[in-house]
């Protein structure tokens, strides 16, 4: 009867070990846990900080391009405009000088 009362007391102290150092180990887990919580949420806090400012950045960019672009279209429709009106004037002015030198006739005097 002895030997398994101290077998009884023997498991009962081993299985009160077990669940202290269950509990301190949850506890240690626990406070990593949070720890590494907190620190996902500064990380992510700094993330998205990171995330709006190259967004604004690339806003600005953008906005800049499209400025550029609608320059760049305007630029070259003038250019072309001009250039067609260059040719019809180099034109005129080679008909006229051939029609000063009269080496050519005018349609509208035959």
């Amino acid at each position: 009867r002895r030997g398994s009362s101290d077998l009884y007391k023997i498991w009962k102290r081993v299985l009160e070990e077990n669940e202290k150092i269950a509990n301190l180990r949850l506890a240690a887990a626990q406070v990593f846990q949070e720890n590494i919580s907190d620190d996902a949420k500064n990380l992510r806090g700094a993330k998205n900080m990171l995330a709006k400012k190259c967004l604004d950045r690339f806003t600005a960019i953008q906005r800049d391009v499209q400025v550029s672009v609608s320059e760049l279209d305007r630029t070259r429709l003038i250019y072309f405009s001009e250039e067609s009106d260059a040719i019809r004037v180099a034109n005129r002015a080679e008909e006229a000088e051939l029609k000063a030198k009269g080496k050519k006739k005018d349609v509208m005097s035959i």
